[in-house]
């Protein structure tokens, strides 16, 4: 995996690396009182999804493509133009090494950082096929980068073994675990999670709408994630969510008291 050149890891001081910022498909008052209370929560913006003027109420968002949605049906062309019309392009300049992945102190508390911005947009991609994934996604990397945004690659099963999505890194900014359940999980998947972050990429995992599976991202010292776990009930759900948001919060700040 990689070209083998990467001879260590920048570090950044005071950064919770157990603690992803949760990207919500959905914007209702369980978001709104995560953002507020400083949780480390954003939106994940879809085409069609008309989030995108609600994406100015949180500090960060990320922007999918909706290819899974929209099947065979997904029309390229105007996915890139949705792309090119986004809002929130960052407020410092992106640099996935710096100052895009400080964005994680940003649960420390609602006014330590300005807003942030856009944090990857998901070039378009194919599920579980590595190959078809690289060839959908690469005539899109500079166009995503020439519309100011970092562009994120999905890495299906498999995609461990696929060199040239690593051959070529410096092409894209962000790596988006996907692919199947088993995969995601698996410790191929770290690994990739691992070298991307190495090569001082943004890092993150998509569906991510159980505890069990947001402690795996923590584990990973992912940099963000995302669900759909408010769509089914945000009322009722509220609850559960504003919990594991606050329990990671906890987490991250017990252990930096055990490392200081």
């Amino acid at each position: 995996m990689g070209r083998g050149g990467t001879t260590g890891v920048a570090v950044y001081p005071d950064i919770c690396p157990a603690r992803p910022i949760y990207l919500s498909g959905v914007e209702c008052a369980a978001t709104r009182a995560a953002e507020a209370e400083g949780l480390g929560v954003g939106l994940l913006l879809q085409p069609g999804s008309h989030l995108e003027k609600k994406s100015a109420r949180y500090r960060v968002f990320g922007a999918d493509n909706g290819c899974f949605a929209k099947g065979e049906s997904f029309d390229e062309e105007a996915w890139i133009t949705w792309v090119e019309q986004l809002p929130g392009a960052f407020e410092v300049p992106f640099a996935p090494a710096g100052a895009a992945r400080e964005s994680r102190l940003l649960g420390e508390g609602p006014r330590r950082f300005g807003r942030l911005g856009c944090a990857f947009v998901v070039a378009p991609d194919r599920l579980c096929d590595p190959e078809g994934t690289w060839r959908r996604a690469e005539r899109w990397l500079e166009r995503v980068r020439e519309a100011g945004f970092g562009v994120a690659v999905v890495a299906q099963d498999g995609a461990e073994e696929h060199r040239a999505m690593w051959d070529e890194e410096e092409r894209w900014d962000a790596l988006f675990v996907g692919g199947s359940t088993a995969w995601k999980c698996s410790e191929a998947a770290r690994l990739c999670v691992r070298e991307a972050q190495l090569l001082g990429k943004w890092t993150h995992m998509g569906r991510v709408n159980s505890w069990k599976r947001l402690q795996l991202a923590a584990s990973w010292s992912l940099d963000s994630v995302d669900g759909t776990f408010l769509a089914f009930g945000p009322d009722a759900n509220a609850g559960r969510f504003l919990s594991w948001l606050r329990a990671l919060a906890q987490g991250a700040v017990a252990q930096q008291l055990f490392a200081a």
